[in-house]
């Protein structure tokens, strides 16, 4: 006697259940390979494909069951007959989808040999796989609320970071990219300004506590569409949103990722959406690049901190405003708080090693350590193994590459120095300081040409910004063309609300031409400041040197050494200290900052 099982096989098997379960899955499989050659060029999103999958894997339990209901005769569908007799019905039924079968196999074999060469997907794919280099324009704000800027600000750079963890792929930086927000251009010509192969583009929205982004991948080359979708997600899901956009765009370009990297666009853990928003407004004002930008953004970091303590990009973004506090003379201390660099360096140097604790690949805070070992002890070799990190974890992160760079001038090495200068000037063309500071190098390194001609490209980018006018004042003061260099060094140090180190310049300037009495005035203001603020010594440095009071000027480097000013690392850079470079004390002082053997603060 036959079993249970083995009579619910024949009866499966006589009603054609296997045949149309063969069929079903093969014809699926079909559709779906149909569906992923075409739906990129006809610019159906992903989710539609998503879609289609789900139908498909829905649709198979509901074919079965019609398989055991009905028959394929020559009559069409008919009920199948509870008489297992009927042969003849039965036989033609299978033959008809056997030879179904065959003829979606033969189908499916054509797809597998030659769809890929079909000529609109294989054009996509060349180009796809030709892409090298891209850029993300500023997500279109669609929340109808301009207050909400920042977060669809710092949504477009935390696009821009995701991507920029890619080494395959050159990633124009953010504030490149901020410059064409409202631009009439059009995408080639973007694209042709940039230098780059492929242009991401979208709009961002929020609703409620859902967040949603739409994005498009553009070959920027001939204004060709090559991929659209959306995504959603909570707001206290927005980090892994962030990742699932870059991670997307990167499987769509085809771009070659490292186990790493993979790791580093994995989803991350959910965070506090207001923590999430308090660090979004703080990188906002960070990049103001202003002494009152940089308080706001210190505030804002601070709250994200105290809202979410394992979040580390709110100690990160902390930490990097911090490390870059002395370099640009701002006091963004806390009233009554110590603003000297020493103290701003001890409060960094806790955030930054907390962010590495918390997250040891995040760029930001490998820059600002980097940076911080420095300025607050001289070490050398601890700042560029920390750049370097920060440079292989984002090869686009122009941040990283400019620290290093700056640093490698630093101590000498200003081939090394060029190449990063020149890197960061290609991701990020549009950046006043990577300009400035690439000017700087080059100026560094004897090619006062380059270094004029950045200067000047730094001013027209920015003309708000103080930096270019300055750095392109100083050197016409040196070259001779004093009357342009003055006025300009008076225009930036308008412009900077009197930055200490540019009347520092000024005043070397007004004491080489002959100016004395300008000079001593420059001199006198900058002492009546320090009773009310922390001055540099390095401002008071350079206009005694330019008075050629080298003892006076000596004193003042030292005393630049003990209160960790930024500025004593440019020591075998800057040529306004020829004339002291031989005496005992100033080789001290070199060897003090590690730039030869270390010394102890006592042996100065």
């Amino acid at each position: 006697m036959a079993s249970p099982e083995t009579g619910l096989f024949r009866e499966l098997k006589r009603r054609n259940v296997f045949r149309v379960a063969a069929m079903y899955a093969v014809a699926a499989w079909l559709v779906i390979q149909i569906a992923d050659a075409t739906f990129e060029p006809l610019g159906v999103s992903d989710s539609a494909h998503r879609i289609l999958i789900l139908v498909a894997a829905l649709g198979f339990p509901v074919a079965l069951v019609l398989g055991w209901l009905f028959d394929w005769t020559a009559e069409g569908l008919v009920r199948t007959p509870d008489d297992p007799e009927q042969e003849v019905v039965r036989l033609r039924s299978s033959r008809r989808i056997d030879f179904a079968i065959i003829a979606v196999l033969v189908l499916a074999l054509g797809m597998s040999l030659f769809g890929p060469k079909m000529e609109l997907a294989g054009g996509q794919d060349e180009a796809r796989a030709s892409i090298r280099s891209i850029a993300v324009l500023p997500l279109e704000n669609l929340t109808g609320d301009p207050a909400q800027a920042y977060f669809v600000e710092g949504m477009t750079g935390a696009l821009i970071t995701g991507l920029a963890r890619i080494g395959s792929l050159r990633v124009t930086s953010r504030t490149t990219m901020l410059q064409y927000t409202g631009t009439t251009l059009s995408l080639p010509e973007i694209a042709q300004e940039l230098g780059v192969d492929a242009l991401v583009e979208g709009s961002i929205m929020i609703d409620g506590q859902r967040v949603r982004i739409t994005v498009q991948l553009i070959d920027a080359r001939n204004d060709q569409h090559l991929w659209a979708d959306q995504f959603d997600r909570d707001l206290g899901d927005v980090l892994n949103l962030q990742s699932e956009v870059a991670r997307t765009v990167a499987r769509r370009v085809e771009a070659r990722l490292s186990s790493r990297e993979a790791a580093m666009l994995a989803d991350a853990g959910p965070v506090d959406p207001r923590a999430q928003d308090a660090y979004l407004k703080g990188i906002y004002f960070a990049n103001k690049h202003t002494p009152a930008g940089a308080l706001r953004a210190r505030r804002h970091f601070e709250e994200a901190m105290r809202l979410d303590p394992e979040y580390p990009l709110g100690y990160a973004g902390l930490a990097d405003t911090l490390a870059c506090s002395p370099m640009h003379t701002w006091a963004i201390a806390a009233e009554g708080e110590d603003a000297t660099p020493t103290a701003v360096m001890e409060l960094a140097w806790e955030l930054a090693n907390r962010a590495i604790e918390l997250d040891a690949d995040l760029p930001e805070a490998q820059t600002a350590l980097g940076l911080v070992r420095l300025f607050r002890s001289w070490d050398w070799e601890g700042a560029f193994e920390a750049l370097d990190s920060a440079v292989e974890i984002s090869p686009s992160y122009e941040f990283a590459r400019r620290g290093r760079g700056l640093t490698l001038a630093y101590y000498g090495e200003l081939d090394d120095a060029i190449r990063d200068a020149d890197h960061a000037l290609v991701i990020d063309p549009l950046n006043a300081q990577v300009i400035h500071l690439a000017g700087q190098i080059y100026e560094w390194s004897g090619d006062v040409e380059r270094a004029e001609e950045l200067y000047r490209e730094a001013t027209a980018v920015d003309a708000a910004n103080p930096n270019g006018r300055h750095a392109l004042g100083l050197l016409l003061c040196k070259s001779g063309v004093v009357e342009e260099g003055i006025a300009l060094l008076e225009e930036s140090l308008r412009i900077s609300a009197g930055d200490p180190l540019i009347a520092g310049d000024l005043g070397w300037c007004f004491a080489t031409v002959g100016r004395g009495d300008d000079a001593r005035s420059l001199l006198a203001g900058l002492t009546e400041r320090m009773a009310l603020e922390w001055v540099s010594p390095i401002a008071r440095a350079r206009v005694h040197i330019g008075l050629g009071e080298k003892d006076e000027t000596l004193a003042e480097l030292e005393r630049a050494y003990k209160e960790r000013a930024y500025r004593i690392v440019t020591l075998d850079v800057e040529s306004r200290w020829d004339p002291i470079r031989a005496r005992p004390r100033f080789q001290a002082l070199r060897r003090a900052v590690g730039l030869r053997d270390q010394l102890t603060a006592n042996e100065i």
